[in-house]
């Protein structure tokens, strides 16, 4: 049985990851670190960032909680707790980095030296990232009589797991297609593609507004095409209906394209 294997088994029996699947624990047992401490080594010190879930694996924690010290002397100690095997602390620091409220000292229990296991806030929403279904383990179960925390998460922490950036699962459905049918794909075409099918009109429009420029210009007097020259409303009909024709196609391809 390897060390991942049975840190998996003592997390169950936990009631924070109780109901996780075999899978999301051995997820969990492989992003937890467990550090082994000597007796009286500080774990963290108050006022120390905290990032992280602790949890005792054996020997014991020691924390105590002093007031601020405003003289030379040392300050009162304002609170103290114990943690024993398989009590745990900081559940809430997975999702929302905090302070130690108090120094934590580690300690022998009964011969055994303190080992303690560290699940880290960055690797914790990796985890959940990875087994976005565990949220579902997570979530608190109370004892209706005790309102003690019979599995999951505390409310406050569980709540803010709900929060934390999971990815969302998105269903995908396989449709068979039958030996008769087709599947047509249709997409838009290049703008390059566009443009050069605009360019060959545009120049064509403009090839020939200038050779009829040039024919009415370089008329002398006494010819045919003289007397149109004269007179331009005659010839705003043909420039209106060919203006007309030629934004008409122009849209035209810009639909088709």
């Amino acid at each position: 049985m390897t060390d991942t294997v049975e840190l998996a088994e003592f997390l169950e029996k936990l009631p924070p990851f109780s109901n996780l699947t075999d899978d999301e624990l051995d997820g969990l047992a492989a992003i937890s670190e467990e550090l082994e401490y000597e007796d009286g080594a500080i774990v963290a010190y108050q006022g120390d960032v905290a990032d992280a879930m602790y949890i005792v694996r054996s020997g014991r924690l020691y924390e105590e909680q002093r007031l601020p010290n405003t003289g030379g002397t040392p300050s009162p100690v304002r609170k103290s707790k114990d943690y024993l095997p398989g009590d745990y602390f900081g559940e809430e620091w997975l999702f929302v980095p905090g302070a130690h409220p108090a120094t934590v000292e580690a300690t022998t229990l009964r011969g055994e030296k303190a080992r303690v296991i560290i699940i880290r806030s960055g690797r914790f929403l990796n985890f959940i990232n990875q087994y976005p279904d565990c949220i579902t383990g997570l979530e608190p179960e109370y004892d209706p009589v005790t309102d003690e925390l019979l599995s999951g998460l505390e409310t406050e922490a569980w709540q803010e797991a709900q929060k934390a950036d999971v990815k969302k699962k998105t269903k995908k459905t396989v449709v068979p297609i039958l030996p008769d049918e087709l599947v047509e794909y249709s997409a838009r075409r290049s703008r390059y593609y566009l443009l050069v099918q605009l360019a060959w009109p545009v120049v064509g429009w403009v090839v020939t507004a200038g050779i009829v420029y040039f024919i009415f210009a370089g008329q002398t007097e006494g010819s045919f095409f003289y007397g149109w020259r004269i007179r331009p409303l005659s010839l705003f009909p043909l420039f209106s209906w060919g203006s007309l024709f030629f934004v008409f196609w122009i849209g035209q391809m810009i639909i088709s394209w």
